[in-house]
């Protein structure tokens, strides 16, 4: 009697289910021929080298021998969907690192690219980049130009770049611009406390429109910036995309002149970008914003088409008159932001960061007898906003217990009743497990 097989359609399902079991993949890998590809497939979909321990050369060599090798199964490279490259946490306030193992060339990470030709995302962190030597200017009255290495990326897949914790070699913005301009395919940048100290930041030491020596930089369709005392600097460049496709921005305001710098940047991108996130909690914690004009500065009434409006709050729960004052400014600048909105806005995102399991009661307490003006601002500048068809409250950082979660659910039933005569917009909540996420993701 004949064995019987299932589909390979099949048995791929079932190994997906394996997706983040390492040691099962390996196994199942070594199962048949057929059960191979699928499981190399979510073994290697992401990929992490620390390069303060790892040779990458010797990576990129890995990867061009094995594609080469005669096989019944598809190369490494082309598993591969995730490339993160990392070095030591901390790595610019360490002393005891050789600064040269933290260098990541241009041209490396181009090799890189054009041998893992599926890679969707790239994650730089804790790493420095050398300055790119002699790429080519490309000139746009030139059309039938040759492409060079500086295009390479452009026909690739890569979709999503993450910079974290990045230092350059070199202090010019144009060489940052050059780097950026390596990535022309990226439709979502990411770049969060970046490591370059010789970059300007005042905003008169900035020009309006800082020199790109490149055709173009990447048309971003998403930008998460919390880069400090960089923002200003990248803001202003980032406003020479060269067609409006800014549809999503996520921004960290820790200081006057990033909020001033940002409302430059939407005077420009405004009007294209229909989903805007701002964490404000460093301005009230350094005392930023002294009056309404300040907040005026953000200029949210430049984005004509905003339908989602985020804004990331995080309240202090203890009794200390300085966290009252806290919470007060958090309600209040909301209200302020939300008063500036334009007429298209559907949709109002309030993100709180939550407290550790011990302390949420003490948060339940504040919504239920230490808020109650601040709401009352809120629903007086809801009623005057007729226009928004949703109000949710985003809970970041919950643990996955049924105490917490009950406790949260207590918080939720209360806030509908202080809400409850909101008849024109849909009250809903929602929940982001695990620890608080990192301001700017």
């Amino acid at each position: 009697m004949p064995s019987k097989t299932l589909p390979a359609e099949v048995t791929d399902h079932i190994i997906d289910f394996f997706h983040d079991d390492k040691k099962s993949l390996q196994s199942t890998s070594l199962v048949c021929r057929s059960w191979c590809p699928r499981s190399r497939f979510n073994l290697f979909r992401t990929i992490t080298i620390r390069i303060h321990e790892q040779d990458l050369e010797e990576f990129l060599l890995f990867l061009l021998h094995d594609k080469r090798q005669p096989r019944h199964s598809q190369p490494v490279a082309r598993s591969i969907r995730a490339l993160r490259l990392c070095g030591p946490y901390f790595a610019f306030g360490r002393h005891d690192l050789d600064p040269s193992t933290l260098y990541i060339t241009p041209k490396l990470l181009l090799d890189l690219l054009n041998v893992l030709t599926e890679v969707k995302e790239l994650s730089l962190s804790d790493i420095a980049l050398d300055a790119p030597v002699h790429l080519a200017v490309v000139s746009t009255s030139n059309a039938s130009q040759e492409p060079t290495a500086t295009h390479a990326v452009s026909r690739r897949t890569l979709e999503v770049l993450t910079m974290k914790n990045i230092g350059m070699h070199s202090s010019s913005g144009e060489d940052f611009a050059r780097i950026l301009a390596l990535f022309s395919s990226v439709s979502t940048l990411r770049i969060s406390s970046p490591f370059w100290p010789g970059f300007p930041f005042m905003m008169h030491d900035i020009p309006i429109n800082p020199t790109v020596p490149v055709a173009k930089i990447p048309d971003i369709a998403t930008l998460d910036l919390n880069a400090r005392v960089v923002t200003p600097y990248l803001l202003a460049l980032l406003r020479q995309v060269p067609r409006r496709t800014i549809r999503e921005v996520r921004v960290v305001c820790s200081m006057r002149v990033e909020v001033q710098s940002f409302g430059r940047f939407l005077d420009e991108i405004g009007p294209s970008v229909e989903q805007l996130s701002i964490d404000y909690d460093g301005l009230l914690a350094r005392n930023h914003i002294d009056s309404p004009e300040h907040l005026q500065e953000f200029n949210i009434g430049a984005c004509s088409a905003l339908s989602m409006l985020t804004l990331r709050l995080t309240l202090h729960t203890d009794s200390a008159h300085f966290s009252l004052e806290h919470n007060t400014g958090c309600f209040f600048v909301l209200t302020q932001l939300l008063g500036y909105t334009p007429p298209s806005l559907r949709t109002l995102v309030i993100r709180v960061d939550l407290p550790g399991q011990g302390e949420l009661g003490r948060l339940q307490s504040l919504f239920e007898h230490a808020l109650d003006a601040e709401l009352q601002w809120l629903r007086l500048a809801l009623r005057q906003r007729r226009n928004v068809e949703e109000v949710r409250f985003l809970w970041d950082g919950a643990v996955d217990s049924l105490e917490y979660t009950a406790q949260l659910d207590a918080i939720n039933e209360g806030l509908r009743s202080k809400l409850s005569d909101l008849d024109h917009a849909r009250l809903s909540f929602g929940t982001i497990y695990g620890y608080p996420i990192e301001s700017g993701s």
